[in-house]
C-alpha cells in the first residue's frame, strides 16, 4: 500500500511522461514551469493555481499529501486528477493506496483493477510507460485485499498473510516509510486505548496470523513483531507501550501453537512511523504491529 508511505523515501511518482494530457491552455500543456518531484507542497499548488486541470500536478501533490498522512486531502487531489485527464493511470494507484490505508478495502480494489487494467492497455499499444515498473507491486497489493469483512472490521486472511511473508518486499511509490530487504507486512491489531489489552475482533485476525505461521513455507521460520504507536505521548511511554503490545500478540501466537523460540518481540514506539503524525489518519496508520520474515534462526 508507502502506501504501498513514507516509507520508502522514493522520489514522487510523475516524473514519468503525459504525453497523453491535453490541455486547454498551450503553457500548461506544454509542462512549462512544472515543479520537479521532489517540489514542495507550496509549489506544487502555486503550479496548480496557474493550471488547475493539470493531470500530473494534481497526482503530485496528491502523493506528497499522502506520504504527510493527509489522506483525505491526497483523495480528493487523486480524484481531481482522474477528472482533468480521464485515460490517466497513475492517479488510480494512489487512490487505491489511501482508500486502502482508510480501511475503504473493496473501493481499494477497484482502484487497484483500474490502474492494472491500464497498465496493461499500455502494453498492448508497445508504448512506454514508466508505470509499469510498477505493475508486480499493484498486483501484491490487490491480491493482499481480504476477501471477506469481518462486522468486527477488516480482517487480513493468513493466505495473503503467507503470501506477503514469503515473497520479496515490493518497491513501492508512496506509502512505506523505509526500505528493508526483509519481507513483511504492516497489521493493524486492535487493542484497548493506551494499554496492551487486546480490544474485540483481535482474535479472528491473531488466528489468521497464526495460520499462516503454520504454513509450510513459514512453519520454520523466525518472525519478529515489531509493535508501533503514534506520537501521543513522550517516546519512552510510547517505546514502552510497543514493547508491551508485540509481547502480547507474542503471547497469543504461542497460544495458538507457533513455537516460542520462533518468535521476537520488540517495541520501536513512535520512531518508525508510516504517516505523519499530525493527522488522526496518519496517528491511525502509524498504530500498528509489522511481522518480519527473518529466515532461518
Amino acid at each position: 500500500m508507502k502506501r504501498l508511505g513514507s516509507v520508502l523515501a522514493l522520489p514522487l511518482l510523475l516524473a514519468f511522461g503525459w504525453s497523453e494530457l491535453a490541455f486547454a491552455d498551450d503553457r500548461c500543456s506544454r509542462g512549462e514551469g512544472l515543479p520537479s518531484a521532489s517540489a514542495s507542497e507550496n509549489e506544487l499548488r502555486r503550479f496548480i493555481e496557474m493550471c488547475p486541470e493539470h493531470a500530473a500536478a494534481l497526482n503530485n501533490l496528491a502523493v506528497l499529501l499522502e506520504n504527510k498522512g493527509r489522506l483525505e486531502e491526497a483523495k480528493r487531489l487523486y480524484h481531481r486528477a482522474v477528472a482533468a485527464n480521464p485515460s490517466a493511470v497513475a492517479p488510480y494507484a494512489g487512490l487505491g493506496d489511501v482508500l486502502r490505508a482508510q480501511g475503504q478495502l473493496q473501493e481499494a480494489a477497484s482502484a487497484y483493477k483500474t490502474f492494472l487494467a491500464r497498465l496493461e492497455a499500455v502494453k498492448r499499444a508497445g508504448s512506454s510507460n514508466g508505470l509499469l515498473q510498477y505493475e508486480d507491486v499493484y498486483r501484491d497489493r490487490l491480491a493482499q485485499i481480504p476477501i471477506k469483512a469481518q462486522s468486527s472490521g477488516q480482517v487480513i486472511g493468513a493466505e495473503s498473510i503467507t503470501r506477503t511473508l514469503t515473497s520479496k518486499p515490493p518497491r513501492t511509490r508512496g506509502l512505506s516509510v523505509r526500505a528493508r530487504a526483509e519481507p513483511h507486512i504492516d497489521i493493524h491489531i486492535r487493542f484497548d486505548f493506551d494499554s496492551a489489552r487486546l480490544r474485540g475482533g483481535a482474535d479472528e485476525q491473531l488466528d489468521e496470523i497464526a495460520r499462516a505461521l503454520k504454513h509450510e513455507a513459514l512453519k520454520d521460520r523466525h518472525i519478529v513483531i515489531e509493535g508501533h504507536t503514534d506520537s501521543t505521548g513522550t517516546a519512552t511511554y510510547n517505546r514502552k507501550l510497543s514493547i508491551k503490545r508485540s509481547a502480547t500478540v507474542r503471547l497469543e501466537l504461542m497460544g495458538r501453537g507457533i513455537e516460542g523460540h520462533r518468535l521476537s518481540a520488540l517495541g520501536f514506539g513512535e520512531t518508525r512511523p508510516l504517516a505523519d503524525n499530525a493527522t488522526e489518519e496518519g496517528q491511525a496508520r502509524n498504530r500498528r504491529v509489522t511481522f518480519v520474515n527473518m529466515g532461518k534462526r
